[in-house]
């Protein structure tokens, strides 16, 4: 080692400082340490008449260049540094220990900047505040709307409910305890069971499941409930939906027993209220918005284009099945967009919240479903159709091939097939598209 006469350690992203050892060697005659993260004082060179060639530029250091290394031009401390001396024609500085005094401006800014800090945190505490008194009442809303139900469903029976928070630095979730005192403890069956492959469940088993709160749409609250058999559900209080009296409801409801499609959620049971219950199966992926807009974590990372075209053309399948299934409806569909369109752990799609539009009785909720939003009625004062749901179509489709919600509505321009036929015809030209990173319009 004391006879090494080249050192050649460039470009190898060194940190911390120049060890000392390597320019004390006595028969050192070329020292190359740049494109390193060197920080801090240059050591003096114990040898200087032996050094030839040196080369410390684009790394970290500051302080004074040693006098040891004063024959060496600019270019060999180049970069950004903080170095002093007569090659870089700065003064030696005094770089004694003691501490430099701040400056008034300094200490003004550092204030200010602590009140700011302070200020937003303030904010973000009382934000999430509101957001768990938010939450919490949501919580009690659901528990009360079980409650109720519960109580009216048996008016010759006396039972006691007891009610009790479970709050855990995960979740926020709630049990629903009762206790049945002597009476008749027959099943409660107020819940009407349209699929059955799962299971019949009643409001007892509801009760006593845990439970959380998924979100908040357009028409109305979605809880995840996960029940003591395993089977995870998600309970849906939907409001303004009482155009119908209970029987017309019923067979309505009833009717979603014959949608069998893989790309069609069928609800698994319901319940006729003032606020309707509707539950469905809980899928783990979420939805295909949280999937394309969400956090970008594993659920975006398995957004490859094979899967976001296997979305695509089961959307399409499953708004055709629709479409045949509920032909006699205005609009079959309603409501198509990514918030509605669950996926399955392989990333299939599955269309939910459909067939809602002859349920809403007020304007101003039938207004807020996305079809009767569609640019044939916005601009031209059209009534919502068919062609309507084929315009939430092509939405979803450029949504899920570009992942932007600002491009894709500010490119939008006006989508209308005839009917859905045509459009799962046009799905094989649209996915060719996307592929090929086209721009997509469906005319």
């Amino acid at each position: 080692m004391g006879k090494l006469k080249k050192v050649w350690l460039n470009e190898n992203k060194l940190t911390s400082n120049i060890p000392s050892s390597s320019i004390q060697l006595s028969h050192l005659v070329e020292l190359h340490l740049e494109g390193n993260q060197f920080s801090r004082k240059i050591p003096e060179l114990k040898y200087p008449d032996v050094l030839k060639s040196l080369d410390l530029k684009d790394n970290k250091l500051k302080g004074n260049i040693p006098e040891s290394m004063s024959k060496f031009k600019a270019s060999t401390f180049g970069g950004k540094v903080k170095l002093c001396g007569e090659q870089l024609k700065k003064p030696y500085a005094d770089l004694s220990d003691k501490p430099t005094p701040l400056s008034t401006p300094t200490i003004i800014v550092t204030y200010v900047i602590f009140i700011v800090v302070f200020f937003f945190v303030i904010i973000n505490i009382a934000s999430t505040m509101e957001e768990r008194d938010e939450y919490l009442r949501n919580l009690t809303n659901f528990r009360e709307t079980l409650k109720n139900v519960y109580v009216r469903s048996g008016s010759t029976r006396k039972k006691s409910i007891e009610l009790s928070h479970k709050y855990s630095s995960n979740s926020l979730s709630f049990k629903i305890k009762r206790g049945l005192q002597k009476g008749n403890k027959n099943k409660i069956n107020d819940l009407i069971t349209v699929k059955e492959e799962k299971g019949a469940f009643g409001f007892e088993d509801l009760m006593k499941a845990e439970a959380e709160v998924l979100g908040n749409g357009q028409l109305g609250l979605a809880y995840k409930v996960v029940l003591e058999n395993g089977l995870a559900v998600v309970v849906k209080r939907m409001r303004e939906m009482n155009k119908l009296e209970k029987d017309e409801f019923t067979v309505v409801m009833k009717r979603f027993r014959e949608f069998k499609h893989p790309n069609v959620l069928t609800p698994l049971a319901f319940h006729f209220r003032k606020e309707k219950l509707i539950i469905l199966e809980y899928m783990p992926c979420g939805i295909l918005s949280y999937a394309l807009h969400g956090d970008r974590g594993l659920f975006h990372e398995r957004l490859n284009w094979q899967n976001r075209l296997n979305i695509i053309r089961g959307i399409a399948n499953g708004l055709g099945y629709i479409h045949t299934q509920l032909a006699a409806n205005v609009v079959p569909h309603g409501n198509l967009k990514s918030n509605n369109v669950l996926l399955t752990e392989t990333y299939d799609p599955l269309l939910s919240d459909y067939g809602f539009h002859p349920f809403v009785n007020s304007d101003k909720f039938v207004r807020g479903l996305l079809a009767f939003r569609s640019l044939e009625c916005l601009q031209n004062q059209q009534h919502a159709s068919s062609k309507s749901d084929i315009y939430c179509l092509g939405i979803v489709i450029l949504e899920t091939r570009d992942s932007n919600r600002d491009r894709v509505f500010g490119h939008l321009a006006f989508i209308a097939i005839s009917d859905i036929a045509d459009t799962i015809a046009a799905i094989t030209d649209i996915i060719a598209g996307i592929s090929e990173g086209n721009a997509i319009t469906i005319s």
